[in-house]
């Protein structure tokens, strides 16, 4: 399951129309029922009742809808936390002639996996842990 792409049977499920949710996903209306036929099959159940031109969410539809926009919300918030770490940096001045010496750096070198610490002296950098 993809997904992104979930978002096409919210839509599709809000606006209970096929045409309208493809119209506002931008997709062609084709495409939107493939991907809801494809969401049936994957899914092993029927989501969505058609009656005349309208869709409706059937029992196993609304439970599906509901927690599948519990786990959007989880995704789309890991996602933007993701982001924010990965701006996040911390940049330390130290005038010192001797590194070896200056306690606060031996720290540094126990820093935890996946946190690199850069050391420069004039114009050379020194990489202590990757």
């Amino acid at each position: 399951m993809d997904l992104s792409k979930i978002r096409y049977y919210f839509k599709a499920a809000e606006l209970q129309n096929v045409t309208q949710a493809a119209k506002a996903c931008h997709l062609a209306q084709t495409s939107m029922s493939k991907y809801l036929s494809n969401l049936k099959r994957e899914t092993g159940v029927l989501l969505l009742d058609r009656k005349k031109n309208r869709l409706i969410l059937n029992e196993s539809g609304s439970r599906f809808y509901q927690e599948m926009k519990k786990i959007d919300g989880t995704y789309r918030n890991l996602c933007q936390l993701l982001q924010q770490n990965r701006t996040s940096r911390l940049n330390l001045g130290v005038v010192t002639s001797d590194y070896s010496e200056f306690d606060l750096i031996e720290g540094f070198e126990r820093t935890p996996e996946g946190i690199q610490v850069f050391c420069q002296e004039d114009e050379t950098v020194f990489r202590l842990q990757q």
